[in-house]
């Protein structure tokens, strides 16, 4: 199973159009499950440091795409929902709501990876409007007496249940008050809509309604309420009614996309099960678009649930940058750098530097940059440190009217003394998932860099045009004491 996914994922990945113009309803859908695809992945697996770097620069992109370029209007779907109802456009309106939260799923993983915080005006409307709008308009069908749009409804409904639930889970603060209130409110309505005998019947002889209901039900129960999970099983109909063996192919891919949340080993068992099934589907071309995205994200909780979960390098397509900054020298920004070669550098000097811990080396360093702010270098250098950092320091720099970002890592010696291991490459590339283009990382360990880091940094810099320099030991020693910091 690994070596399919190994095979099969970044295939997929290089179907990701981050270019088009304009997008259709079809194209969001892809590009928001792939993202929920590519978030998995970073949270469940093991992959090498580059690879992460960009499986997380790609999440970014597609939340830029679908929050920003596709210009939501301050979710005004939610807003003109109610009107909506009494439309002939009710199926189409149905989409784009699914979308909107769809939207916002990728929005608050991408915040997760990123460590940024919302609270921008879209995000206010969101909270704002899935109540005064969105919940006003599914009431009305809900409670009324047109049948045929009951499961596109309890699915919509469902799926904001869904979103606030993640919203919920997630490191942002902000909204909390009225997410769970928001949630509250929305999973009662449900629980009424489940004892309506009308609406129950309708939710069962949907399988694939059933099991998504079952699933948003037993995470508000034993996540938000705290309850027990034996005293949940007595209040969920019992999955074994969801015999999801006899069910074709497709509606399998999403039942257990469900189940995984429910019932983990139940999910590894079957799913080991049908897994054959699943790989002959999509190598004669049948399992295609979301419902491939969603089979790889079921084969991920596989991967994480039995397997060891280290992937090894993939093969991740990514463009390489295009606007390399070939006109940055170290010598423009650190001060003497270029007379490092005629600076003897002696055992006493290597002793102190050694000995200076991350807050000195970082004073030390901005004392000695040059063609630069010195009062944000300064407050970069005396910056805690914390999750909302792209590197411990960000100084920005202006070249023919653009802004780029001098970042730098920093290694002191009383964290590593003789070398620096490969396995802190992440904290290197970091930066150009955050800023792509706009990085230029300078690495700075007092610790010599071991080879095999030395090594993925090239061929990193080879590969994907990253802008990367290392300022370390004896040159690092020099640098400081030409400029009177040693």
């Amino acid at each position: 199973m690994k070596q399919f996914f190994i095979n099969d994922f970044p295939a997929l990945i290089a179907g990701i159009e981050l270019t088009e113009e304009r997008l259709t309803y079809k194209s969001i859908e892809f590009l928001g499950n792939a993202a929920l695809l590519v978030d998995d992945v970073l949270i469940s697996l093991d992959i090498e440091p580059h690879e992460r770097v960009i499986l997380e620069r790609i999440l970014h992109n597609i939340n830029d795409i679908l929050f920003y370029r596709e210009s939501l209007w301050y979710y005004s779907s939610f807003y003109y929902f109610p009107k909506s109802v009494k439309g002939d456009n009710l199926e189409q309106d149905f989409r784009r709501v699914n979308n909107d939260f769809l939207t916002m799923r990728v929005r608050i993983r991408s915040s997760n990876i990123g460590n940024y915080s919302l609270g921008d005006s879209v995000d206010n409307n969101f909270f704002k409007r899935i109540n005064s709008g969105f919940f006003r308009g599914i009431k009305m069908i809900l409670d009324g007496d047109s049948s045929e749009f009951f499961v596109p409804a309890i699915y919509t409904l469902l799926n904001a249940i869904q979103t606030l639930y993640e919203y919920i889970q997630s490191n942002d603060v902000i909204y909390q008050e009225q997410a769970l209130s928001n949630l509250n409110a929305f999973h009662d309505y449900m629980w009424n809509c489940w004892n309506n005998p009308i609406i129950k019947e309708v939710i069962k002889e949907n399988r694939k309604l059933h099991l998504f209901f079952l699933e948003q039900r037993f995470k508000y129960l034993h996540f938000i309420k705290k309850e027990k999970l034996a005293d949940i099983e007595d209040k969920l109909v019992s999955l074994m009614s969801c015999d999801i063996k006899v069910w074709n192919i497709n509606d399998k891919i999403w039942g257990y996309l469900n189940l995984q949340s429910i019932n983990p080993s139940l999910f590894v068992r079957l799913f080991k099960d049908d897994y054959n099934l699943f790989k002959e589907h999509i190598q004669k071309g049948q399992i295609r678009s979301v419902n491939h995205i969603t089979l790889l994200r079921n084969v991920v909780k596989s991967l994480k649930e039995t397997e060891n979960p280290k992937i090894g390098e993939m093969g991740i397509p990514y463009p390489k940058t295009t606007k390399i900054p070939r006109w940055f020298r170290l010598q423009d920004y650190f001060n003497q750098y270029d007379k490092i070669p005629t600076i003897n550098v002696t055992e006493e000097d290597m002793g102190k530097l050694l000995d200076f811990d991350d807050d000195t080396l970082r004073r030390k360093i901005a004392n000695l940059m040059i063609n630069i702010d010195e009062g944000i270098a300064q407050k970069e250098s005396q910056k805690p440190h914390g999750a909302f950092e792209i590197s411990d320091m960000e100084i920005p720099i202006g070249k023919a009217f653009e802004q780029f970002y001098i970042c730098m890592p920093f290694k002191s010696g009383r964290e590593f003394k003789k070398l620096v291991p490969e396995k802190i490459a992440y904290q290197i590339f970091k930066p150009f998932s955050y800023l792509g283009d706009k990085a230029i990382v300078v690495f700075i360990s007092a610790a010599k860099v071991s080879e095999s880091l030395d090594t993925y940094v090239k061929r990193m810099k080879t590969l994907l045009n990253w802008e990367i320099h290392i300022i370390s030991h004896e040159q690092l020693a020099a640098l400081l004491k030409i400029n009177n910091q040693l």
